[in-house]
């Protein structure tokens, strides 16, 4: 199980989800979101995040996002 990670380092909440994920040691694969680019804002993006917010966490099916 690997989990992915869409994140953006400069968001406090992202910062969080990292502590989070490196205290337990969690095998994740990271993806990086420009938010100054929007990317946040495209189309693929919000597929799978409709709020378009990071961090945003893959797990198989399950998909949690920030609000």
């Amino acid at each position: 199980m690997v989990l992915t990670l869409y994140k953006c380092d400069m968001s406090p909440p992202v910062r969080s989800v990292l502590m989070v994920i490196e205290h337990l040691k969690l095998p994740v694969q990271f993806v990086d979101v420009n938010i100054i680019k929007a990317e946040q804002l495209t189309k693929e993006f919000k597929k799978i995040n409709p709020q378009h917010t990071v961090p945003t966490l893959i797990d198989d099916d399950f998909i949690l996002g920030d609000r």
